[in-house]
């Protein structure tokens, strides 16, 4: 538990170095697009694919380990909250999620996402 606690961690401290990727995850901000020839919205866009990837196998282990290891049983609610409201606030980190269902087995049960719908 410790270990996922230090990942969110540093998962957090990049919102620090970079305040504007936090609305992405936490306020409902939809990513920009690439297909314009933007530099600046393609660095984006791939930093925010990153970072989703890096909240999903956080949440992912986090989902699974609560749920199977007794120790920590009693936080699995709350990393299942805290999966949920990310989901529902993040566009960036569901559509990641829908892409690649298998990649992050638990959390797509949480939120429905079913394998069918990885491309």
């Amino acid at each position: 538990m410790n270990e996922l606690v230090t990942q969110l961690g540093r998962v957090e401290a990049i919102f620090v170095e970079h305040p504007g990727l936090r609305r992405y995850f936490y306020e409902g901000a939809a990513a920009p697009t690439t297909k314009r020839s933007d530099d600046h919205d393609a660095d984006l866009q791939s930093r925010l694919v990153t970072m989703a990837g890096l909240f999903a196998d956080i949440l992912d282990v986090a989902i699974d380990s609560t749920q199977t290891l007794e120790p920590t049983r009693r936080n699995h609610p709350d990393w299942e909250d805290f999966a949920k409201h990310l989901l529902a606030q993040s566009p960036i980190l569901r559509d990641q999620l829908s892409r690649h269902p298998a990649w992050w087995p638990r959390l797509a049960t949480l939120s429905g996402v079913t394998r069918a719908a990885e491309r």
